[in-house]
């Protein structure tokens, strides 16, 4: 598992260069279809400076009906050459939100949920769903078409069904030695910026599994080239 990089507008990669920054670790959410992954230290190799990103905000709160809202996914993508070359084509995606709740059933969406009338289309799960400018949520399923019904809709995770996530061997700012820490001590510590965060009931159990994923890898990774269209 990876995050890609691709066009910077700072000029460190050119229209079709990208980097690749390997996930370390992934917290998965037992009952959300939710993860919080820790990525790879991006370091400039002329300066040795730790290298920062631009990132949308998380927010706790839930659009009201009707609220604007919008997704950016990589759903029209393709594999081609026997899977040496990835043609990646981003897009947008607006509509409204046109529901939420806790849960509306415990077998396909049992966590709380945001339904919006835009298509997720396959491929686009864990794309964010933005609204006013926030991440309110997080791309999970869309209810398929049939002959009665056309597509949709969709919905996803509210962003609060990643405050039970928990990451290992880290240290926080003002600490020296790694240990386990939750969502909250990352958002306190400001390791992660969240707006209307509402803190969780400490006397909850932490839920949800982590997976290490910095093993060594023995097979050398394939040759990939990358189109990206604007």
């Amino acid at each position: 598992m990876v995050i890609m990089h691709l066009r910077s507008e700072s000029g460190l990669f050119g229209p079709s260069d990208f980097q690749f920054r390997p996930i370390r670790q992934c917290w998965l959410g037992d009952n959300a279809d939710v993860a919080l992954g820790v990525a790879a230290t991006a370091t400039n190799r002329a300066k040795g400076e730790i290298m920062k990103n631009w990132t949308w905000t998380l927010s706790w709160s839930v659009p009201p009906n009707g609220t604007p809202a919008a997704t950016y996914a990589f759903p029209n993508h393709t594999v081609v050459d026997d899977g040496r070359r990835i043609r990646f084509s981003p897009h947008a995606y607006g509509g409204r939100v046109n529901g939420s709740g806790d849960f509306p059933d415990n077998v396909m969406i049992p966590y709380p949920y945001l339904q919006v009338d835009f298509r997720i289309h396959g491929a686009a799960s864990g794309g964010p769903v933005l609204s006013g400018r926030h991440v309110v949520g997080i791309n999970c399923t869309e209810w398929p078409a049939n002959i009665d019904h056309p597509p949709g809709p969709g919905f996803g995770a509210q962003s609060r069904c990643l405050g039970g996530a928990f990451l290992d061997d880290v240290v926080l700012p003002g600490e020296t030695t790694p240990r386990r820490v939750t969502f909250e001590e990352l958002v306190r510590a400001g390791c992660i910026n969240v707006v209307d965060y509402t803190p969780r009931n400490p006397d909850e159990p932490l839920r949800g599994n982590l997976v290490r994923l910095d093993m060594p890898i023995w097979a050398p990774p394939p040759a990939i080239e990358v189109e990206m269209y604007a």
